[in-house]
């Protein structure tokens, strides 16, 4: 799809919007807004099907479909994308001990962390299994 035709609407950015892309492109790397999820499930997990159930929240809501434009303007832009595909990082686990496991798994956190706050459509989903992916 070209980029003009993957535009499903543009809008100005609210005080508060303003203030967020501020305070990112001041601290580029701060966590301030940036929000972390972990998860340990008791049973098994459909890793495709999950993948596919954010694919289609983000095919509902365009807020997650939303990047901005800020560079060469002085009213910075958001623009809400038609399709967006989800960047998605499946680690299998699976052969480390627990305590590896945890690890593991805090460090990809800690990894995350450091990319920050993207001011781009939705950034990343990230799956670490302790079972066979």
């Amino acid at each position: 799809m070209k980029k003009r035709n993957n535009i499903e609407d543009i809008y100005p950015l609210s005080p508060v919007q303003r203030g967020i892309l501020f305070h990112t492109l001041y601290a580029s790397r701060s966590s301030v807004y940036l929000v972390q999820l972990s998860s340990v499930l008791s049973q098994d997990l459909d890793i495709s099907a999950l993948k596919q159930a954010w694919q289609q929240v983000m095919a509902r809501h365009p807020v997650l479909r939303t990047a901005f434009k800020w560079e060469h303007r002085d009213d910075p832009l958001q623009i809400a994308l038609r399709q967006v595909d989800l960047p998605w990082l499946e680690v299998d686990l699976c052969h480390l001990s627990p305590s590896e496991q945890e690890r593991r798994t805090a460090d990809l956190l800690a990894e995350d962390r450091k990319l920050g706050f993207n001011v781009q459509p939705w950034e990343r989903g990230n799956i670490g299994s302790p079972a066979p992916i």
